[in-house]
């Protein structure tokens, strides 16, 4: 049965995918001003545009991606590094797979949650771990907001902060996105469907994540004192590289974080 116009349009305008896409495409600054000049109702063309990038992109829709209730409980990720391969890596930029290994060795993602989550959930908390833990306004901040909820509402509260800044376009990283189109998937990715997966994890799982999360920052090596080996960090006055040696060494270091168990 086709599902009602309604709830399509609901799942259109909230997927994330779309919602980033259609920043990225809107330029919603110009967007606004051209609305205005013309007449022209700008929530309505925002949408509008929504569905349009939906479509252009063949965003699944199914009925079954806005079920209430608890979405392939019985599914675990299975493939090896939990889907996250060196040919599927490559298509992220060198500055998003730095970000995303600095994050990695932020923030331990315990394999009981990893075990339900698609690669490119795994790559957006690592991505979202480095500016999140690595600003101490952000870090602060985000701890003072989820300080009275339980494990399990923390982390839920955590990731979509993390993801947050994942699909975030003023992040440049374009690269991710198209990742997270083309990356396997294990999961449907409809809008709240993450936020169930983790309903279903044990509250030790949670507390092991949050309690990763909420250790201070850790900086790389860069002769100044930091606690870990930067593959792209060539010092000697060169500070950062930026070869194709740097990013494949990112990317070895994130799976090889995402593999620990």
């Amino acid at each position: 049965m086709d599902m009602g116009k309604k709830d399509q349009l609901d799942l259109i305008l909230t997927n994330p995918l779309v919602n980033y896409l259609a920043a990225l495409d809107g330029g919603w600054a110009e967007a606004r001003q051209y609305c205005n000049t013309h007449n022209i109702n700008f929530d309505k063309y925002v949408d509008e545009t929504k569905i349009s990038i939906a479509k252009q992109h063949n965003i699944s829709l199914e009925k079954k991606e806005i079920s209430t209730k608890k979405p392939e409980l019985g599914k675990i990720n299975s493939l090896k590094n939990y889907g996250l391969t060196i040919k599927g890596l490559e298509e992220l930029t060198l500055s998003v797979v730095r970000t995303a290994f600095y994050g990695a060795k932020n923030i331990s993602i315990p394999k009981e949650a990893k075990q339900k989550m698609n690669p490119a959930e795994i790559i957006a908390v690592y991505f979202g771990a480095e500016p999140s833990k690595n600003f101490p306004n952000c870090f602060s901040e985000l701890k003072r907001k989820t300080e009275n909820m339980n494990a399990k509402e923390k982390m839920k509260a955590i990731v979509a902060s993390l993801n947050e800044v994942a699909y975030n376009p003023d992040m440049g990283n374009a690269s991710f996105l198209r990742y997270s189109i083309i990356s396997p998937k294990v999961f449907t990715i409809a809008h709240g469907d993450e936020q169930k997966r983790i309903d279903s994890l044990e509250e030790s799982v949670c507390k092991e994540f949050v309690s990763s999360f909420e250790k201070p920052f850790i900086a790389p090596n860069h002769g100044d004192g930091g606690t870990y080996h930067d593959p792209g960090w060539e010092g000697g006055g060169i500070g950062l590289s930026y070869t194709k040696d740097a990013k494949r060494g990112y990317i070895k270091g994130i799976i090889k974080e995402a593999s620990r168990d």
